[in-house]
Parts: structure tokens; C-alpha cells; sequence
């Protein structure tokens, strides 16, 4: 697997979380960039963010979803994030006629970097560390 030359010492959660990070982070760095050889580099960044983001929730899904029901939750799962396209696609739109898109890619990257630290921070999530 992709992710398998990482340490077992990682959790799920943990790799989920350095995974947004990371995309947060390189996604803010996107908008701050406009050489094309950087650009490049920071997009091979994002995309093992979400390497990281995705191989442990879907094992996580595998693991505690029951075979029969894994189709349906993985169904609802992939309609819902191609329901979000169209309307994140809607709203791009809207706020680039109104914002210059550097400054939109790079306050995107700071919301995912505010969302992670907030969900750190949260008492709740040492409960869900625990499950995980």
C-alpha cells in the first residue's frame, strides 16, 4: 500500500490529520506561489495529503463497516461528495468574480489549517482517538 513505509506508531486518526495539514498547508502556499516548477511541487504535496487523508478512512471504513453494508455507506459516502462538487464549483465561482483568486486559494488553505487545529484542540476527539 502507499502509505505502508510509515510507521506503524501512527494512528488512523493522527495520519487523517497530518494529511489536512498538509493539504492546508500546501494549498495555502498555492495561492501565495505563481511560479509554474513551484506550483508543481506544492500540487505533489496536496495530492499526498490526500493520500494520507484517504487510504486510512477508507481502511477505517473496511475495517468497521460490516461487508454487507460497506457498499451502501461507500455509496452514500461518494453521492455525497458529488453532491458538494457542483455547489463548492457554484460558490468558487460567485467568490472569484468577487475576491482575486490568489487570495482565495491561500484563505481556503487557512480555513482547512484553522478546521484541523480546532478539531486538535477539541476535548471530544480524545474520545474518538480511542474508537479509531
Amino acid at each position: 500500500m502507499f502509505v505502508s513505509f510509515i510507521p506503524k506508531r501512527y494512528s488512523s486518526l493522527k495520519l487523517i490529520l497530518y494529511g489536512l495539514i498538509l493539504m492546508g498547508s500546501a494549498t495555502m502556499f498555492l495561492g501565495i506561489f505563481r511560479a509554474l516548477p513551484l506550483m508543481i511541487i506544492i500540487s505533489f504535496f496536496i495530492g499526498f495529503g490526500n493520500a494520507l487523508t484517504n487510504i486510512p478512512l477508507s481502511i477505517f471504513l473496511q475495517q468497521t463497516v460490516p461487508n454487507d453494508k460497506l457498499d451502501i455507506v461507500s455509496s452514500f459516502i461518494y453521492t455525497m461528495a458529488s453532491l458538494g462538487a457542483p455547489v463548492s464549483l457554484s460558490l468558487g465561482r460567485f467568490l472569484s468574480d468577487k475576491i482575486a483568486p490568489q487570495i482565495l486559494i491561500t484563505a481556503t488553505g487557512f480555513l482547512v489549517l484553522f478546521l484541523v487545529i480546532l478539531v486538535l484542540s477539541s476535548s471530544k476527539l480524545r474520545r474518538v482517538k480511542k474508537s479509531f
